[in-house]
């Protein structure tokens, strides 16, 4: 194993810790994650053999650091600098209570596969592998490290279908029934938007081909079971839903969650009703995210993507621009878009509208709600004609204010 390189406050920690008898480790993602030899933005440590107390008494000597919980035996050691490593502390659980001298073997048992349950003594940089995880990481395999502890906590199910994602693993045939099983008790259907969100923003967002992860959501009956709107999509549809994921993976933003995100539910709800599409949201409990639109973005997707992607003209991208940012919408149709079709008609589209500069700026408004009240109309009246200028604008149909005009005389 190549040595870690470890910042000089977790090794002053370590001696710290070291003399009232405890170890302290570098624990589950980190470990894992150094073998693979993926950067880290965190690091996470676990303490053996101190109390909760002596925990709180030794990390006031490594400000800045806040409790997470005081009652968890959870802390986190605050960075100094902008780059410098978030790093996570925590003692070792047992049912719930801190549990300070349960043991290497015990507190790995509990995490949830064998690959997150792997140590690094800090002082002597010996690896802990109890479990096999390191073979398993070699053999790309995922395996719960205890399958009674792993089903404790069913949303590990949305966890393993990310890490097939991230890690380009499989699940042991063990592992795979485990979940299968773990996916048709009633209280999967309750677990808490939040956790799921995040465990599906990470397959998005971490992965290569973050396809694999809602593949192995289908496979596992989590997507459908957590979200019914989605069993009612044909084998066919459901395919092509991994298909359009796969592709638009393309167009990730990872500086641009929210829209990166948006991406992620209009490819995963296209083939959904508007109505299952705004259940699913509802679930969620999401309207917009990071300051993104969320739904405008769905439903927009559903209106103007086949637009696109069936034409390329002028009066399709006005169309498009009145409804959302074109660009986005292009990357939803581009993902859609048959690979077999000759003429890519979305990124056409797309190029053109850049060139008629309304990629940031919609039309401008040929007539203004004080030209139609010089002509008498106002209220209702006023918006309804003003409403039909601009459509006959967006279609090109009339050009110009006095076309306009001209128009309203002649469909009165």
């Amino acid at each position: 194993m190549i040595p870690l390189k470890i910042p000089s406050r977790i090794r002053r920690l370590a001696d710290r810790i070291s003399d009232v008898k405890g170890d302290v480790y570098i624990a589950g993602g980190s470990v894992r994650d150094h073998l693979l030899n993926i950067p880290s933005k965190d690091i996470d440590l676990e303490v053996h053999g101190v109390s909760h107390e002596q925990m709180n008494i030794i990390l006031q000597e490594f400000r800045p650091f806040k409790a997470v919980g005081k009652s968890f035996g959870v802390w986190k050691l605050l960075p100094f600098k902008k780059n410098e490593l978030e790093i996570d502390v925590a003692l070792p659980h047992h049912d719930g209570h801190i549990a300070p001298d349960i043991g290497v073997t015990e507190a790995c048992k509990r995490r949830d596969l064998t690959i997150n349950a792997m140590l690094i003594h800090v002082q002597t940089q010996m690896l802990v592998d109890i479990f096999g995880g390191q073979q398993d990481l070699t053999n790309r395999i995922l395996r719960a490290t205890d399958p009674q502890h792993f089903a404790a906590d069913l949303l590990r199910v949305f966890r393993v279908c990310q890490f097939t994602a991230r890690l380009q693993c499989s699940m042991s045939p063990e592992l795979h029934q485990l979940c299968l099983e773990l996916t048709q008790q009633t209280d999967f259907a309750e677990l808490p938007k939040e956790r799921v969100w995040i465990e599906l923003e990470k397959g998005w967002l971490k992965s290569t081909d973050p396809s694999i992860a809602v593949e192995s959501l289908l496979r596992l009956n989590a997507l459908q079971n957590y979200f019914p709107e989605f069993a009612t999509l044909s084998t066919p549809k459901q395919q092509r839903m991994v298909e359009r994921l796969k592709k638009g993976s393309h167009f990730r933003d990872p500086e641009n969650r929210g829209r990166t995100m948006g991406l992620f539910w209009a490819l995963l709800t296209f083939d959904l009703s508007v109505e299952d599409t705004k259940l699913t949201m509802e679930r969620m409990g999401i309207e917009k995210y990071l300051g993104f639109p969320l739904i405008q973005a769905l439903l927009s997707s559903k209106k103007c993507a086949p637009m696109l992607i069936n034409s390329h003209s002028t009066v399709v991208q006005n169309l498009c621009r009145e409804h959302f940012d074109i660009h986005f919408l292009c990357d939803v149709a581009s993902s859609i878009e048959a690979p077999e079709i000759e003429y890519n008609h979305s990124e056409a589209n797309r190029t053109e509208a850049q060139q008629r500069g309304i990629i940031e700026t919609p039309l401008p408004n040929i007539v203004s709600g004080r030209d139609l009240l010089a002509l008498g109309y106002k209220g209702v009246e006023l918006g309804k004609w003003l409403h039909k200028i601009r459509l006959e604008q967006l279609h090109e149909r009339i050009q110009s204010k006095s076309e306009a005009l001209q128009w309203i005389q002649e469909n009165q």
